[in-house]
């Protein structure tokens, strides 16, 4: 059976709108780093719970950190679905 291509947007989605609450790596999971995308959950749901559980003890600096997780996991998703079409087109198969 062939391989399909993956959609940049449905990865972006799936990445950017459950990552506002904390659940990163759902972008991942779509993509096929399914281990990637579960270290991305369990460290994003430490860092939300971390985060909102301080908020009036840090003024919400402590969501910094999941802020910038969810930025770079929205680039590495887009990143990875492009590297998974491109290899999908040249050897037929998809990459991982």
């Amino acid at each position: 059976m062939s391989a399909a291509h993956k959609n940049e947007g449905t990865a972006l989605v799936l990445a950017a709108l459950p990552g506002v609450f904390g659940l990163l790596g759902i972008g991942h999971m779509y993509l096929g780093r399914v281990w990637r995308g579960i270290v991305l959950l369990v460290g994003g749901l430490v860092l939300a719970a971390v985060g909102f559980g301080t908020l009036w003890f840090t003024f919400g600096i402590l969501l910094i950190p999941l802020v910038v997780a969810w930025i770079w996991s929205l680039f590495d998703t887009k990143n990875l679905c492009r590297q998974y079409n491109k290899e999908l087109d040249s050897t037929g198969e998809p990459p991982w």
